[in-house]
């Protein structure tokens, strides 16, 4: 448990904050900030940082009994098998690789053409909040995938936490203080980026592409 809350941590921070670099390619180098600064702040303190301390605490791919039946299980923890170089290797390439695939299809879904009806292109803050949302899918889902114990606990911060994040979207996107300018970047995005059409076929695009060697993975590769 603690080996994976270690690797799918540094995982899900690759995949969202590589997004900046792959940025930078396109922006000239300026130092744009892709996302709204609120928002990016809540990743790890609230939308994706619960879930995976949920999965360290609950989740068992054993039940006490065996454990006590086979101590040579702890064995897996003392060889450094659930988490070494090699495998930390291989989570933080899976998380460059992901974010590359969520940036290029983005980016090539809402190129050069008409987003809404009214013939207006995806803006900076509308194209960033498509990245983020297909990141927090993806990591949802990821989880989801890897977790072998299901609980009470589990599906309540799983679920509860992508729910959080859409009435956060929603929210936040509706009161704009002005004298603080908190929430001046999300002023009403949730509500026109979900009513294009690219911004769906985005999402299906990079979800599907990033996490089906995942799901083949577990359906078809024995543990």
């Amino acid at each position: 448990r603690l080996a994976y809350l270690i690797l799918y941590t540094f995982y899900k921070n690759i995949l969202f904050f590589m997004l900046q670099f792959w940025f930078v390619f396109i922006n000239g180098y300026s130092g744009q900030s892709l996302f709204d600064r609120w928002t990016l702040a809540m990743t790890n303190i609230v939308f994706t940082g619960l879930p995976v301390v949920v999965y360290g605490c609950f989740d068992k791919d054993v039940s006490e009994r065996t454990v006590y039946e086979y101590p040579a299980l702890y064995s897996l923890g003392q060889k450094n098998q659930a988490i070494n170089m090699r495998v930390f290797a291989g989570w933080s390439l899976n998380g460059l690789f992901h974010s590359a695939l969520v940036f290029v299809l983005v980016y090539l879904a809402t190129r050069g053409c008409a987003v809404w009806p009214s013939g207006i292109n995806m803006d900076l803050y509308a194209f960033g909040h498509t990245m983020y949302t297909i990141c927090m899918v993806i990591v949802t889902i990821r989880i989801a995938l890897d977790t072998y114990y299901w609980t009470w606990a589990t599906h309540l911060f799983y679920w509860g936490c992508a729910a959080i994040y859409i009435l956060w979207m929603f929210v936040y996107g509706v009161f704009w203080l002005t004298k603080t300018n908190l929430g001046d970047t999300y002023f009403h995005l949730a509500l026109l980026t979900a009513r294009a059409p690219r911004f769906w076929l985005a999402l299906l695009l990079a979800t599907v592409a990033c996490l089906a060697r995942d799901i083949v993975w577990k359906l078809f590769v024995p543990p």
